[in-house]
Protein backbone atom coordinates (compact mmCIF):
# COMPACT_ATOMS: atom_id res chain seq x y z
CA UNK A 1 0.00 0.00 0.00
CA UNK A 2 2.83 2.39 0.80
CA UNK A 3 4.39 1.78 -2.60
CA UNK A 4 1.08 2.52 -4.30
CA UNK A 5 0.63 5.75 -2.36
CA UNK A 6 4.20 6.84 -3.03
CA UNK A 7 3.80 6.11 -6.74
CA UNK A 8 0.56 8.11 -6.88
CA UNK A 9 2.23 11.08 -5.20
CA UNK A 10 5.32 10.92 -7.40
CA UNK A 11 3.25 10.71 -10.58
CA UNK A 12 1.02 13.61 -9.54
CA UNK A 13 3.83 16.18 -9.56
CA UNK A 14 5.09 15.84 -13.16
CA UNK A 15 1.54 15.31 -14.39
CA UNK A 16 0.54 18.66 -12.87
CA UNK A 17 3.67 20.47 -14.02
CA UNK A 18 3.54 19.26 -17.61
CA UNK A 19 -0.24 19.17 -18.02
CA UNK A 20 -1.32 20.57 -21.37
CA UNK A 21 -4.99 19.76 -20.93
CA UNK A 22 -7.60 19.97 -18.25
CA UNK A 23 -8.00 16.18 -18.20
CA UNK A 24 -4.33 15.57 -17.35
CA UNK A 25 -4.51 18.22 -14.63
CA UNK A 26 -7.65 16.60 -13.23
CA UNK A 27 -5.87 13.23 -13.14
CA UNK A 28 -2.90 14.83 -11.36
CA UNK A 29 -5.20 16.36 -8.75
CA UNK A 30 -6.94 13.02 -8.31
CA UNK A 31 -3.64 11.24 -7.76
CA UNK A 32 -2.53 13.84 -5.21
CA UNK A 33 -5.80 13.70 -3.29
CA UNK A 34 -5.81 9.89 -3.34
CA UNK A 35 -2.24 9.77 -2.05
CA UNK A 36 -2.85 12.29 0.73
CA UNK A 37 -6.13 10.91 2.02
CA UNK A 38 -5.13 7.27 1.82
CA UNK A 39 -1.82 8.00 3.54
CA UNK A 40 -3.72 9.76 6.31
CA UNK A 41 -5.81 6.64 6.88
CA UNK A 42 -2.91 4.21 6.88
CA UNK A 43 -0.82 6.41 9.17
CA UNK A 44 -3.75 6.86 11.58
CA UNK A 45 -4.04 3.08 11.82
CA UNK A 46 -0.35 2.81 12.64
CA UNK A 47 -0.62 5.56 15.25
CA UNK A 48 -3.61 3.85 16.85
CA UNK A 49 -1.91 0.47 16.93
CA UNK A 50 1.23 1.91 18.54
CA UNK A 51 -0.52 2.81 21.81
CA UNK A 52 -2.48 0.80 24.40
CA UNK A 53 -6.19 0.35 23.75
CA UNK A 54 -7.43 2.91 26.28
CA UNK A 55 -5.25 5.63 24.68
CA UNK A 56 -6.29 5.00 21.06
CA UNK A 57 -8.96 7.71 20.83
CA UNK A 58 -6.48 10.29 22.15
CA UNK A 59 -3.75 9.07 19.79
CA UNK A 60 -6.05 9.28 16.77
CA UNK A 61 -7.23 12.74 17.83
CA UNK A 62 -3.69 14.04 18.26
CA UNK A 63 -2.60 12.47 14.98
CA UNK A 64 -5.50 14.10 13.14
CA UNK A 65 -4.76 17.46 14.77
CA UNK A 66 -1.12 17.38 13.69
CA UNK A 67 -2.06 16.19 10.18
CA UNK A 68 -4.58 19.00 9.70
CA UNK A 69 -2.29 21.64 11.19
CA UNK A 70 0.36 20.59 8.70
CA UNK A 71 -2.17 20.96 5.90
CA UNK A 72 -3.08 24.43 7.15
CA UNK A 73 0.34 25.78 8.06
CA UNK A 74 2.35 24.21 5.22
CA UNK A 75 0.80 26.25 2.40
CA UNK A 76 0.87 29.42 4.54
CA UNK A 77 4.57 28.94 5.23
CA UNK A 78 5.31 28.18 1.57
CA UNK A 79 3.45 31.33 0.53
CA UNK A 80 5.31 33.45 3.07
CA UNK A 81 8.64 32.08 1.86
CA UNK A 82 7.72 32.61 -1.79
CA UNK A 83 6.57 36.19 -1.29
CA UNK A 84 9.66 37.27 0.64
Amino acid sequence: MRALLLTAGVLAVPAAVFAHSALVLLIAIGLAVFGATAANGTQALEAASAVPGHQRPTAIGLFTLVYLMGGALGPALATALAVN
